[in-house]
């Protein structure tokens, strides 16, 4: 079958969907069809890039045009009186937040760290969204330092927050910024021991490594870090590439599921790794579409409730259960266009 390209796939907390952020806006499943929401729901831009059920039920989606939070409740609930940063429009399913610097109204990533604080990555810059007393959001600007590159801002793909309270930031072509409990901000780069300056995926593992994902084609593959140093030194404590057998050298998303297999997503194929021994090795186990995967542009990784792989890809969602995979496109009333992103809800 072929798929609607999927770029994110996220789970929900509380009400057992599946969502799926894509190029034409949002899918929700139900385990059964889909409902779609676009630009004519009210969604402020049909590039849908990232979603986030926070632990209190709230739903955010990050679009080019803003954060949008959905009201899971229907049309027609609108905020009387909009604060500065918010655009709401009568009968919209959306809250829109938008901060004051135009380059950055393109929001890249969600994520809410073990202190409930909700982080968002932009097209220039980090974000905090603090909540308010009446229950809406603003977003509060946080320095990382000077872009480096003349031709855009801080573009930031991924936040992870780690057992140990530091905050790691991968951007897009401004390197890896490491923000420490204690307030203390690092930029690791090249200098450090980065193949290049861009850090699309990061992960910590269950036994506390901290892995980044890069993104050039040639230069890039799969950083384990070192989490011990300072910007003095190098971040990398070992750098795998194609030449250790990984299908290709830019890694868009990692996960480890429960039963503890660590699986990465590249843009030649699914990797489920293979710790690398000392006889050495290929350090995958490679999908692609002879088992059922994308044969290319692996972007988004999720593990539901049930223990079911999704991938979203350039040939959609597809669910890797036990007995194989299953595929979702338009015709199943999934939206056309790439999967960026898979999310499930609490139930």
């Amino acid at each position: 079958m072929d798929c609607c390209a999927t770029w994110f796939i996220a789970s929900g907390k509380t009400r057992g969907f599946i969502w799926f952020c894509t190029a034409e806006g949002v899918s929700r499943f139900d385990g059964y069809g889909f409902t779609n929401f676009t630009t004519a729901e009210g969604l402020p831009h049909r590039q849908a890039n990232d979603f986030l059920e926070t632990s209190k039920g709230v739903y955010l989606i990050a679009t080019n045009a803003g954060i949008a939070r959905l009201n899971p409740y229907g049309v027609g609930n609108r905020i009387q009186n909009p604060k500065p940063g918010i655009q709401n429009q009568d009968d919209s399913l959306f809250t829109v937040y938008l901060p004051d610097n135009v380059k950055a109204q393109r929001f890249n990533v969600l994520y809410e760290d073990r202190d409930r604080e909700i982080w968002a990555g932009s097209s220039d810059g980090l974000y905090k969204l603090n909540e308010t007393g009446d229950g809406e959001f603003e977003l509060e600007f946080v320095p990382l330092g000077e872009s480096l590159v003349e031709w855009s801002g801080v573009y930031i793909d991924e936040i992870i927050k780690d057992r140990r309270g530091a905050l790691w930031v991968g951007t897009h072509a401004n390197g890896l910024f490491r923000l420490q409990a204690n307030g203390k901000i690092e930029r690791f780069t090249t200098p450090n021991g980065l193949p290049n300056n861009a850090v699309v995926s990061l992960l910590e593992d269950r036994d506390g490594r901290i892995w980044a994902g890069m993104r050039e084609p040639d230069t890039g593959g799969l950083c384990l870090l070192k989490t011990e140093t300072d910007a003095s030194g190098s971040i990398v404590e070992r750098l795998y590439t194609k030449r250790d057998g990984l299908p290709a050298n830019w890694i868009p998303d990692l996960l480890q599921t429960g039963d503890g297999k660590f699986w990465v997503a590249t843009i030649g194929g699914l990797c489920l790794w293979q710790e690398p021994g000392e006889a050495g090795g290929s350090v995958c186990k490679t999908y692609t579409a002879e088992n059922g995967v994308c044969d290319f542009d692996v972007w988004d990784l999720l593990e539901d409730k049930d223990g079911n792989l999704w991938t979203g890809s350039k040939c959609g969602a597809k669910k890797i259960a036990g007995y194989g995979f299953t595929a979702f496109d338009e015709t199943d009333g999934a939206m056309k266009g790439f999967v960026r992103t898979i999310f499930e809800n609490q139930a």
